[in-house]
């Protein structure tokens, strides 16, 4: 695997909660995911996760969606 694709260290990525809306029992939130690149530039990307919560308050089932086309930008950025 590519070496920019490679998770960088826990303190150089983050995620910056947008918007949080709940129906039922699922709930969708928009978030942008921030990343500190080896070159010394930034990364930001996006992204929709849609939360199932089960009977008992906990979450059942996580799906997380991106525009693949965003990566892109990462790859000619390192």
């Amino acid at each position: 695997m590519a070496e920019h694709l490679n998770p960088p260290p826990r303190q150089h990525l983050n995620a910056w909660l947008r918007r949080i809306t709940t129906v039922g029992s699922q709930a969708f939130l928009q978030h942008t995911l921030t990343a500190a690149l080896h070159s010394g530039g930034r990364f930001r990307m996006p992204a929709m996760m849609r939360l199932e919560i089960d009977s008992e308050g906990l979450v059942a089932r996580i799906e997380e969606y991106f525009d693949s086309r965003v990566l892109d930008s990462l790859a000619e950025a390192s």
